[in-house]
C-alpha cells in the first residue's frame, strides 16, 4: 500500500522517496526498497519498516521473542511476503510458504542466544511514556 514517487536504480538497487532525489554523491536517499538478486526481487527490511502492507502477520509476546531470535514461525496464511508486526508496529518481514513464515530478519538485528524479549510490566507505561519504577526513585 505503499507508492513513492519518485523511484532512484543504482544497478541492481531500488530506493522509492517522496520528494524528487537530490543530485551529486549523497550517503543514502529515500527508503532502500530492494534489490535483484539471481534474476528475482528481494524486497530489503527497510522497506517493511517504513510501508504499511496490506498483508501482515500480527504476533503475540511469545511469537516475537522467536522471531527477534530468527527463527521460523509456525503461522498459515498465503504465500508471499508480509510484514511481520507486533501490537500493530512493524518490527520485519517474513516470507509465507502457506503454512510457516521464514524469518528475513536481517541477521545482525536479531537477539543472542540466550536472551530475551523484556516486555515492560503491566501498568508501566501511562500514556506512551515509561515511569519510573520504585528502585530507581531514590535520590
Amino acid at each position: 500500500q505503499v507508492s513513492f514517487p519518485y523511484y532512484y536504480r543504482e544497478k541492481t538497487r531500488l530506493y522509492g522517496m517522496d520528494q524528487p532525489f537530490l543530485k551529486g554523491t549523497w550517503k543514502r536517499q529515500g527508503v532502500f526498497i530492494g534489490e535483484t538478486v539471481k534474476n528475482r526481487f528481494e524486497p530489503a527490511h527497510a522497506f517493511f519498516m517504513a510501508a504499511d502492507c496490506a498483508r501482515k502477520a500480527e504476533l503475540d509476546d511469545a511469537q516475537l521473542d522467536a522471531f527477534l531470535h530468527g527463527q521460523e514461525l509456525a503461522y498459515p496464511m498465503e504465500k508471499g511476503y508480509v510484514q511481520v508486526t507486533w501490537h500493530g508496529q512493524p518490527m520485519g518481514f517474513a516470507k509465507s510458504t502457506g503454512k510457516v513464515l521464514k524469518n528475513k530478519l536481517p541477521k545482525g538485528l536479531r537477539l543472542l542466544a540466550g536472551s530475551h524479549v523484556r516486555l515492560p510490566e503491566a501498568g508501566s507505561l501511562t500514556d506512551g511514556t515509561v515511569t519510573e519504577r520504585k528502585e530507581n526513585q531514590e535520590a
